[in-house]
């Protein structure tokens, strides 16, 4: 009696392990599943905001001086922000950053920036902003990943020029010439000041497929992905702003 008792313990023991093995599978490859969809999924978000960026840095050459243009050091660029109250939207404020090279514009950098104002842009809800870094202080706070825009660099709103031909002074301008396009159709210069610009990990993994610093990607160090977005984002900029080779 006793061994048929623990012949028949033992087999409800081998179908309960048996079981929870079986179950540990299943929600492994439900684990594997999700996490191959949600890599796919930033990869493309990734991809569509490359592609939106590369349309802003055209969108906003065609009012910006060539005699501005030609000193960009680095490029900024948020295809997309929105104003949440007072405070710019972190989640909405994503975007990329891109730095002259030996060898011209460098891969992007995924970017996201947070806090700050829109400044004296009363009523605007979203808006595009592109700044120009234009001092080599500047574009090492921005490769350091904790970029204080009116802290680590002065901020001046860029000058506005009727077509690439127009000239403008700006000897005296900031470290950073910002630039944007509101929701009302309007360019104007949001400086952003008090905003932070940070490396965006979660978009760094999905373009490169690991996680990398600033400063690999800004020198030109780390091979340019390959997602079609990327070269029409360095297309942009080298159709748009002049290589100096740095």
């Amino acid at each position: 009696m006793n061994q048929h008792i623990l012949k028949r313990s033992a087999s409800g023991i081998g179908l309960v392990t048996a079981t929870l093995a079986l179950a540990a599978c299943s929600h492994g490859a439900q684990q594997t599943q999700t996490t191959a969809a949600n890599v796919a999924s930033a990869q493309s978000e990734t991809a569509g905001r490359l592609d939106s960026a590369a349309e802003t840095v055209a969108q906003f050459r065609e009012k910006i001086p060539d005699s501005v243009a030609m000193r960009a050091n680095c490029i900024v660029v948020i295809p997309s922000m929105v104003k949440g109250g007072l405070f710019v939207g972190g989640e909405s404020g994503h975007g990329f950053a891109s730095c002259q090279t030996a060898s011209g514009w460098s891969p992007p950098a995924p970017i996201k920036i947070t806090g700050g104002t829109f400044g004296a842009q009363v009523g605007v809800q979203s808006m595009e902003w592109l700044a120009l870094v234009t001092s080599d202080g500047a574009r090492r706070a921005l490769a350091d990943g904790n970029f204080r825009l009116g802290v680590d660099a002065s901020v001046a709103a860029g000058p506005v020029g009727s077509g690439r031909s127009a000239s403008a002074d700006v000897a005296g301008g900031g470290d950073v010439l910002s630039y944007s396009h509101n929701n009302e159709g309007l360019f104007a210069g949001a400086t952003l000041n008090g905003s932070v610009i940070k490396p965006d990990e979660d978009a760094t993994v999905a373009l490169y497929g690991a996680p990398l610093d600033m400063h690999s990607i800004l020198r030109g160090e780390t091979p340019a992905p390959q997602v079609a977005g990327t070269q029409r984002f360095i297309g942009a900029l080298n159709a748009s702003f002049p290589s100096t080779a740095r």
